[in-house]
């Protein structure tokens, strides 16, 4: 897991504790140039929808991405990281 990867799954778990949900160890799979089933969206949870400049939770104003986790995002669509793709 590299400092991208990290940056994510950090980001994703400060989500999810916010939403009332325990942390998790790893991203989940997820879709490419998709903004509800990205990884750092599944990860969240449901009804979360991120994109290249911010994450949209239920009942929530936007939450802008920290550079990293948007270099994550951009790396993730383009290819990179397979072990997360799941189509």
């Amino acid at each position: 897991m590299d400092k991208y990867e990290r940056a994510a799954l950090r980001f994703a778990n400060k989500l999810r504790r916010l939403l009332g949900k325990r942390p998790v160890g790893a991203l989940y799979q997820g879709t490419t140039n998709s903004p509800q089933s990205c990884p750092i969206a599944n990860t969240i949870g449901k009804r979360v929808e991120v994109d290249l400049g911010s994450v949209k939770l239920p009942k929530r104003k936007l939450i802008p991405l920290p550079r990293e986790v948007m270099i994550f995002l951009h790396a993730f669509d383009l290819g990179e990281y397979q072990h997360l793709h799941n189509d």
